[in-house]
């Protein structure tokens, strides 16, 4: 069980025991507020430490809590005497504050759990490359804005912001290898990197694009030849990756017999050298964000 997937089984019992007792027609407000109170209690005693050292890295999606409408029961059904009793819109708006606690309690747990995260990422990552460096910081800036991006209780959100920074981080690697395979040739490569979360896999699509060594318009749009992979990789072994076959495809701009011939006679080291440095540009990356999910126990 994952710390996310425990704060939901206490938030489900909790929600069943008030329905259980509602149900009942034999309840008052503060036996509501105490299964709440029991619920909140339990919540912030959750400790990492309960969690195995293996981690799922799935991120179980935490629903806003529905609180139904509570039926009011006929006053004489469940109490007698000159007592107050509740009206409809008193139950309903003590229901909705009891919910609220309980997400805050959650949401509390979860922000508590990524703080401590963030703060033993360094310890997780010995002599980073430059590009973890980068992965690090980016991911330490999210101290401050963890209660925003932790709103709806849903953890992964974290991990798809920073996948957003990897995209650049991995473009910029790729995009400097691309200048030691190309100068020589007088050309260059422009990378476009889309990273996206697929429950504990990466969906990765690259799209690599060679222009002539003076060009600055849409590389996208205008290019000698492009170059496209694609796959999936497995955040907790990074060398579990299925990327599609690499292969070279002429581009939408007439360039010189010459430069065609450059390019033909050194396909095979285009090739591994752009399909190498895809690989090198996300390992250090995804070591890092893995890293941070295994210290959340997400």
């Amino acid at each position: 069980m994952t710390l996310v997937s425990k704060i939901q089984d206490v938030l489900d019992k909790t929600n069943k025991k008030i329905q259980d007792l509602i149900n009942s027609k034999n309840y008052s407000p503060k036996e509501v507020e105490k299964i709440v109170q029991d619920a909140t209690l339990e919540i912030k005693g959750i400790t990492v430490s309960e969690f195995d050292t293996e981690i799922s890295i799935g991120h179980p999606h935490i629903p806003p809590i529905h609180v139904d409408p509570i039926p009011v029961p006929e006053p004489g059904d469940i109490i007698s005497g000159d007592v107050h009793i509740p009206t409809r819109e008193e139950l309903e708006e003590k229901a909705r504050k009891l919910a609220k606690d309980m997400a805050d309690a959650a949401k509390a747990k979860l922000v508590e759990t990524a703080q401590n995260a963030i703060n033993e990422l360094k310890n997780q990552i010995p002599d980073p490359t430059e590009q973890a460096r980068q992965m690090i910081a980016e991911i330490e800036s999210y101290k401050n804005n963890l209660e925003q991006l932790l709103d709806d209780l849903k953890p992964e959100n974290i991990i798809k912001k920073a996948l957003d920074k990897a995209e650049h981080i991995s473009e910029e690697y790729i995009d400097s290898k691309m200048v030691q395979v190309f100068e020589p040739i007088h050309l260059k490569g422009k990378s476009d990197v889309k990273f996206s979360l697929n429950g504990t896999k990466v969906n990765v699509g690259v799209s690599l694009y060679l222009v002539l060594e003076d060009f600055n318009g849409d590389f996208t749009q205008q290019y000698l030849k492009s170059l496209t992979i694609e796959g999936e990789i497995d955040l907790s072994n990074l060398n579990d990756r299925h990327l599609s076959n690499p292969v070279l495809h002429d581009g939408n701009i007439n360039i010189q017999e010459e430069i065609k011939n450059r390019i033909e006679e050194k396909q095979a080291e285009i090739i591994s050298g752009l399909t190498q440095a895809v690989i090198d540009s996300y390992f250090p990356i995804f070591t890092v964000i893995n890293k941070f999910k295994e210290i959340m126990k997400i």
